[in-house]
């Protein structure tokens, strides 16, 4: 019996080792954190699941790549393409191509640099989006996008219309990849 015991607890201990607990989402005092993952693809405003209070900051960090231009040679991250400023026909223009956008009401901030950390002290809802044009196919991708499979991805997500003058590109249709974003909330400090 003992030795089987210790089997048991040597082969528990092996598994543990070799199967690690996956990572849980941390709660710290007094902070909210959220993970959550932005398409390239998608012609939307996508919802963050934070609705800021007042009196609280949310602190904004990005992982990963995306590709929304197709000549392009690789993948950039949050701080999107430095060698290209984005025309009057996209979301945020002079803002770089392809760079994470953030938008709390009215206020549009860009991360300018992969390792950005972005500051929202705007009460509302945050949500996110690539910097690309928006274009009539776009508005018809979207409304595809919430009907299919992933439509878990894009709750609260707000589809972005193209404007009269839109681009006659491909917008977001061309675009592959995601972001990890991670939003940190706490109380502002005074």
């Amino acid at each position: 019996m003992t030795r089987c015991c210790f089997s048991l607890v040597s082969l528990v201990v092996l598994l543990l080792a070799v199967f690690p607990k996956a990572p849980v989402p941390t709660e710290r005092k007094n902070e909210a954190v959220t993970e959550k993952e932005i398409h390239s693809e998608a012609q939307a405003w996508q919802y963050s699941g934070v609705d800021l209070p007042k009196d609280q900051v949310a602190t904004i960090t990005a992982k990963g790549e995306w590709k929304t231009n197709p000549r392009w040679k690789q993948a950039f991250g949050a701080g999107g393409n430095p060698a290209k400023k984005a025309g009057s026909t996209y979301l945020k223009p002079e803002a770089t191509e392809g760079c994470l956008l953030i938008r709390t009401g009215d206020d549009i901030l860009a991360f300018s640099k992969d390792d950005d950390t972005l500051v929202i002290k705007t009460p509302g809802k945050i949500y996110f989006c690539v910097n690309d044009e928006p274009t009539e196919d776009g508005v018809t991708r979207f409304k595809d996008l919430i009907e299919g499979k992933n439509a878990k991805d894009y709750v609260g997500a707000v589809a972005i219309p193209a404007p009269k003058d839109a681009s006659k590109g491909s917008g977001f249709l061309d675009n592959i990849g995601s972001l990890r974003v991670h939003v940190v909330v706490k109380k502002a400090e005074k």
